[in-house]
């Protein structure tokens, strides 16, 4: 079965927009005392951006293909960890939790225009989203301090499920095939991945509109 990456990707785009206009509107409705819906909101908005300047690669500046849209994935998981720290009223560590972004920015910027490698570039950027989905799911499954509630394990699992996929893109790019690092790739692996990605979107935002 061949999965067309162009579609994945297209309806991705779709989902994370939707989602995040459909928090926007529950955001409006919450108790005043509930925190964080409006920052996993705006992740979802950022992640709908990401993967239209991903898909536009080739069509517009490597500026906002690469370099932005890398930076905006980071961006991405790191308010959604914000958003759970402050939904559960939390330390958020404000502007300091982003500092990882920035680095990434840094760095996807040498090794697009100083260091050009899209394999070290896009192993940054996996190992970054893994790093935020790892601590989101641990967060959920080993941190609490009260019995986890079904939407909690949902989002622990799905957070550590995303983790093991992307560990596994890591690990396909530097050992088996380093073709998967283009979007388009005919590669099947490829078309799983962003597929198990697609539905873990779903999934996330669900669980966190449970809660």
């Amino acid at each position: 079965m061949n999965l067309d990456i162009g579609t994945i990707v297209f309806l991705t785009c779709l989902i994370t927009f939707t989602m995040g206009a459909i928090l926007f509107v529950v955001s409006r409705t919450n108790p005043a005392q509930i925190n964080g819906v409006k920052e996993w909101a705006w992740s979802c908005v950022l992640q709908g951006i990401a993967w239209v300047l991903l898909a536009e690669r080739g069509q517009i500046s490597d500026f906002m293909s690469i370099v932005a849209a890398n930076t905006i994935l980071v961006a991405t998981v790191t308010m959604q960890f914000q958003a759970i720290l402050k939904f559960k009223e939390k330390e958020s560590y404000g502007l300091k939790l982003f500092i990882p972004t920035v680095i990434s920015f840094f760095l996807v910027t040498f090794f697009t225009y100083i260091n050009p490698d899209i394999a070290i570039r896009t192993t940054i950027v996996t190992l970054m989203c893994i790093c935020f989905c790892f601590l989101s799911g641990h967060f959920f499954l080993f941190r609490q301090k009260h019995p986890i509630l079904f939407s909690e394990w949902l989002l622990g699992i799905v957070f550590l499920l995303v983790t093991s996929v992307l560990l596994v893109r890591f690990f396909y790019i530097w050992f088996y095939d380093a073709a998967i690092v283009y979007l388009y790739s005919d590669n099947q692996m490829q078309g799983i991945i962003f597929s198990i990605i697609c539905i873990a979107d779903i999934l996330l935002t669900f669980s966190f509109a449970l809660m």
